[in-house]
């Protein structure tokens, strides 16, 4: 499956590096430090953007492309919820952002400004901050048919160089959940937002940034305000279509799965809740009359992501059997 995955051209290159600073210019032996860097540096794309190369899953994939037609602000939910970096998300927004209307667009670039922001004060805080990390291990429990997380206990760290340092390994599916904790000179303690790291590409880095219920500044333009605050507004698909017909044989397999789950989509339309539905039922519960079913012997494939702010898009390892 990771052989068939391309993204689309992006408007900017976002580089996190090292890079040499004189700490003193006196005439004697430059001392030299260290720190880390948030650059930016603009390019041109060069086609069009394809939004829907963010899925993993070549059928979904190639479905999209032919057939599916999102409007703006699902095409930007389908990039924020994608299995990449956060700064190339930001990068794929921008020029989602040249696809829209003036409003469109200005309320696009404005959150990205935001999360920018979020970036550079992960990177570089201009308040004495601490990171708060939670180290988790997902898993599936084949038993009861559903995702967990074993977390273990938080870690406290000054910078984001011990942050992003401090593991020297990783773990298949493993991720970091992170709280940012503001500690101003004067006043009380401020839990801006939370992020999420993943292993990209042999290094940790910035899969999602979660707001929650954050305040956002007066002067912020009132596009920035709503953007930001419902950025991940929504937990639950209006319905991203699959591609499977009623009663295929699906496989499930993510990352930290040792072994795929099978079962039989029930893809369906509830219309007392106008809403359409994916269901994957265990292959032996799918034999069993709907109304007799064991509710809790499926796995809902209509939200954003299998488990909870896991990162793990349905979109992305579902395939057929």
């Amino acid at each position: 499956m990771e052989e068939d995955f391309s993204v689309g051209a992006s408007v900017g290159l976002y580089i996190f590096r090292r890079s040499d600073v004189n700490a003193e210019k006196d005439g004697k032996a430059q001392k030299r430090k260290k720190k880390m860097q948030y650059e930016t540096k603009e390019m041109v794309p060069e086609e069009p953007l394809d939004v829907y190369s963010v899925i993993r899953s070549p059928e979904i994939r190639e479905y999209y492309q032919k057939n599916v037609k999102l409007d703006i602000w699902a095409q930007k939910q389908l990039i924020l919820c994608s299995y990449l970096p956060m700064t190339q998300k930001i990068c794929m927004v921008k020029q989602l952002a040249l696809q829209g209307t003036e409003q469109e667009k200005k309320t696009l670039l404005d959150a990205c400004t935001i999360l920018e922001e979020c970036m550079a004060d992960i990177y570089a805080p201009k308040e004495p901050t601490v990171f708060a990390a939670a180290y988790i291990l997902p898993d599936f429990d084949f038993s009861e048919y559903k995702f967990i997380e074993i977390s273990r206990e938080k870690e406290f760290f000054a910078t984001a160089e011990e942050l992003f340092t401090s593991r020297g390994y990783y773990e298949d599916g493993e991720y970091t959940w992170v709280n940012v904790l503001q500690v101003p000179k004067a006043g009380e303690l401020k839990k801006p937002f939370d992020f999420t790291l993943f292993w990209f590409d042999g290094q940790w880095q910035v899969k999602d940034i979660i707001f929650g219920d954050v305040e956002v500044p007066e002067d912020q333009t009132e596009s920035a305000r709503w953007q930001a605050n419902y950025f991940y507004d929504s937990y639950t698909f209006e319905h991203f279509p699959l591609p499977f017909e009623d009663g295929s044989r699906l496989k499930l397999q993510t990352p930290f799965m040792d072994e795929p789950f099978y079962g039989i989509l029930d893809s369906q339309c509830m219309e007392e809740y106008c809403e359409w539905h994916n269901w994957l039922w265990d292959e032996e519960e799918a034999k069993v009359p709907e109304n007799n079913r064991n509710r809790r012997s499926c796995i809902w494939l209509d939200d954003q992501f299998l488990n909870t702010f896991s990162g793990y898009s349905p979109l992305d390892w579902v395939e057929r059997a």
